[in-house]
C-alpha cells in the first residue's frame, strides 16, 4: 500500500498500524461537504455510539435528504433510521420519499415495520401511513 499510494498512508504507532492522517473516510467527507454520494453507509457499527459524532451526520444527513431526488433521499433516511429507529420525522420524510417515487408498496412495509417497532416500546403510530403524514 505505501508504494501505490504513499508513505504516510500508513502510520505506526507502537506495535500497532493505523491509517494515516491523510486517510479521509467517506463520512468526514460527507460532513465536510454533506452531498449523499460522499457517505457510503453506516459507519464501523453504528455512528450511534459516539453521540456527539452522530448528532452531525443526523443533522447533515436530514439537511442533504431534502436537496436531493426521492431515491437518494431514501438512501440516506433508511440509514438513519437504523440509528434511529423510533424517529418520527425521519420516518416521515422516508414516507413522503418513496410516495414520491410512486413505490407505494415500500411504503406500506415501511410503515408496517416502524409500526411493529414502536408497538415494541408500547409506542403506536397510526393506522395507516396516510393518516401518520396527514398529521405530521
Amino acid at each position: 500500500m505505501r508504494q501505490q499510494f504513499g508513505l504516510d498512508v500508513i502510520e505506526r504507532r507502537g506495535t500497532l498500524y493505523a491509517l494515516g492522517k491523510r486517510v479521509v473516510s467517506d463520512l468526514e467527507t460527507f460532513l465536510a461537504s454533506p452531498q449523499p454520494g460522499f457517505w457510503r453507509g453506516p459507519y464501523l457499527d453504528g455512528l450511534g455510539t459516539d453521540r456527539l459524532l452522530w448528532a452531525r451526520v443526523y443533522r447533515r444527513a436530514l439537511e442533504a435528504a431534502g436537496r436531493v431526488e426521492p431515491l437518494e433521499a431514501c438512501r440516506l433516511l433508511f440509514w438513519i433510521l437504523q440509528e434511529e429507529p423510533y424517529d418520527q420525522e425521519t420516518l416521515r420524510l422516508l414516507l413522503r420519499n418513496l410516495e414520491a417515487l410512486g413505490s407505494l408498496s415500500a411504503l406500506d412495509e415501511v410503515y408496517l415495520q416502524a409500526k411493529r417497532r414502536f408497538q415494541e416500546v408500547g409506542l403506536d403510530l397510526p393506522p395507516t401511513p396516510g393518516e401518520f403524514l396527514r398529521r405530521g
